[in-house]
């Protein structure tokens, strides 16, 4: 008796696609891809999956997922283990720029949602000494491109605020456009108008700031700690040199008061207080060759103040009378009239800020200064001189 052998139909794969079929990444991002194997029956529905960067300089592949690493482009490969057909993903990991944020602000200005480099918000991007266009590693006064060995032979005018030229801006020489380093008044724009709190976003820690009125923010991520800069040494000392910073550089030399130019640029920092409770959120003074990110801002140059006056520098009041004090800031059409009061002997006057003018009030006998501090060039900045004399 003879046994029939049983026959076996096999089911050929007659189609396969992979989705999508082209991609365009940035670094660091993490894409799925998915696969289609028809019929849904077939007998072997096996695939073989491939790259043509088995080095793995501009994509990893890994379980259907890529993941970009470097600008430049790649090809992944499926292939049909039983009937041989093929699909491909093209891809190209291409560096993104940054995107525009409006925080609300007077002026207009938009602020950059990362750092000139980073290919997120949460990375600290390229490092830059100030007024150099080219990131680098290592910086010191040595290798500091404005310094010749014994003077700066750039922006080296020790009693004047200066601004980087689109030549040494780093944002513009990169982005184009109107993107450009933020100068000195829109770094204090943006801490008057805005809130901000210390907190962690993906794992990161830095500077979350709320826009003027709406939803949006910007997050400035942690630079290093107070004691790697070490630029004052009321803040630097051993209860707080180990607190967290978030530090940019911005388009502006002011002067410090410190007859020379090293520490006459001003970045913007934060730090928190008190175990992460609160922080405190201002702008500092730095060393120019310091390594430091860039935050790009897009927007017109502002008007520059170029002058700052008041209409009397001594006064002399009774206990309980009142007078003004008229400035003016010029341009008339300056962008920024940033001005901050404040009296070197408290109490003896009472003082109340108005547009144009402050009103003065005699407290007690004494004399005090009453500093009139054009905050965008402390060069332009007056002082009047008070005597309060008794009843």
């Amino acid at each position: 008796m003879l046994a029939a052998a049983a026959c076996t139909n096999v089911i050929p794969v007659s189609y396969v696609s992979i989705d999508p079929e082209n991609m365009e990444m940035a670094p660091g991002e993490v894409r799925s891809l998915s696969v289609t194997v028809y019929p849904d029956n077939a007998t072997n529905r096996e695939i073989e999956w491939s790259t043509d960067d088995p080095s793995m300089s501009v994509i990893a592949l890994s379980d259907q997922t890529v993941k970009a690493i470097a600008p430049g482009t790649a090809t992944v490969k499926i292939r049909s283990v039983s009937s041989g057909l093929l699909a491909f993903c093209h891809i190209t990991v291409v560096k993104k720029g940054p995107e525009m944020v409006d925080m609300g602000l007077p002026s207009g200005i938009k602020w950059a949602d990362r750092n000139l480099g980073a290919d997120d918000p949460q990375q600290v991007g390229s490092l830059f000494a100030w007024g150099e266009t080219k990131a680098r590693e290592s910086f010191s006064l040595d290798n500091y491109s404005m310094w010749d060995g014994s003077v700066y032979t750039a922006y080296n005018n020790v009693n004047a605020t200066e601004r980087l030229l689109p030549a040494h801006d780093a944002a513009a020489a990169e982005l184009g456009d109107k993107w450009r380093m933020p100068v000195f008044a829109e770094i204090l724009e943006l801490l008057i108008n805005c809130n901000a709190k210390w907190g962690m976003v993906y794992g990161v820690e830095g500077a979350e700031i709320h826009g003027n009125g709406n939803s949006e923010s910007i997050f400035i991520p942690v630079t290093g700690k107070i004691g790697d800069y070490n630029w004052d040494t009321k803040v630097s000392n051993e209860l707080n040199k180990d607190l967290p910073v978030a530090l940019f550089w911005s388009a502006s030399k002011v002067d410090a008061g410190l007859e020379s130019n090293d520490f006459a640029v001003s970045g913007m920092g934060a730090n928190p207080r008190e175990a992460h409770t609160e922080f405190a959120f201002n702008y500092t003074l730095l060393p120019r060759c310091f390594g430091l990110p860039v935050r790009p801002v897009y927007g017109d140059l502002p008007v520059a103040v170029t002058g700052f006056k008041i209409d009397r520098e001594t006064l002399e009041l009774n206990v309980g009378q009142t007078e003004d004090i008229h400035y003016q800031f010029s341009p008339d059409n300056c962008t920024y009239k940033f001005l901050f009061v404040d009296s070197s002997e408290p109490g003896i006057i009472s003082y109340g800020e108005h547009y144009g003018y402050v009103t003065v009030r005699g407290q007690y006998p004494g004399s005090t200064e009453l500093l009139f501090e054009c905050q965008e060039d402390p060069v332009l900045s007056k002082t009047c001189r008070i005597t309060v004399k008794p009843e």
